[in-house]
């Protein structure tokens, strides 16, 4: 016998009010970013850390505010177009501990392992931290739930989304790498950890249903992928 995953909790349906709490957050970090731009230049951000302003200064709110606020447009719609997706399915899948809690803990978190790295005056704003993060934790539970795809099958499809996010199109020296590299290590570990917590949670969301024996033998004599064959197939019973 044969069975399949039917449904799991990624099947459920992506609800509205996940792209309003993201988008509001998008729009809160337009704000502070032009109230920080609103000052001239060339004096230095607010909201930006440093280990000589968090540190010496002790101005600690600045690890929590240097991931809102941005350098520039470029910077902030850059950001945008992953953010937005991720903290959506973030917080539509996993509820608001995981966005927005977990993850803006997770910025602060980041933040001051990368001051305490870097020079002194060396800043890091921006919330691309969060979204190395974020995408890092969705590709980690994501290979722990969908159980209805081979271990070749998943890792293709995150491989593919994760070299579209982190391949850099071009070396910046203005970009915090090392920021983007500890906070996809820290999303792998804060995933697993939350998969490992929540797997049985997560395993009472699926539902398996039994392949016929008809369809068992289509799939084995087929040069398909089984999930494309699958799809087909239900598509001709519906018509029949």
């Amino acid at each position: 016998m044969k069975w399949r995953l039917k449904k799991s909790i990624l099947s459920a349906p992506l609800l509205e009010q996940s792209f309003y709490l993201a988008f509001a957050c998008q729009v809160f970090f337009v704000a502070l970013s032009l109230f920080d731009w609103s000052r001239g230049i060339p004096l230095r951000s607010l909201f930006s850390a440093s280990f000589h302003e968090v540190f010496v200064s002790h101005e600690y709110y600045r690890l929590f505010t240097a991931v809102f606020v941005h350098a520039s447009w470029d910077h902030v719609l850059g950001n945008a177009v992953f953010f937005v997706p991720f903290a959506a399915l973030l917080a539509n899948y996993f509820g608001l501990f995981v966005f927005p809690l977990l993850t803006l803990l997770a910025g602060v978190l980041i933040n001051f392992i990368v001051v305490m790295l870097y020079p002194p005056e060396a800043s890091v704003l921006g919330v691309s931290v969060d979204i190395y993060f974020m995408v890092a934790f969705w590709l980690v539970l994501y290979l722990g739930i969908e159980r209805g795809m081979t271990i070749k099958q998943k890792v293709i499809r995150t491989l593919g989304l994760a070299l579209v996010e982190f391949m850099p199109e071009r070396f910046d020296a203005n970009i915090s790498y090392l920021s983007h590299g500890v906070g996809f290590a820290l999303g792998i570990f804060f995933g697993a950890g939350y998969f490992y917590f929540f797997r049985k949670d997560f395993r009472s969301f699926e539902v398996w249903e039994l392949i016929e024996p008809e369809i068992q033998e289509k799939l084995a004599n087929s040069s398909e992928p089984e999930d494309l064959l699958l799809e087909r197939l239900d598509e001709n019973s519906i018509q029949h």
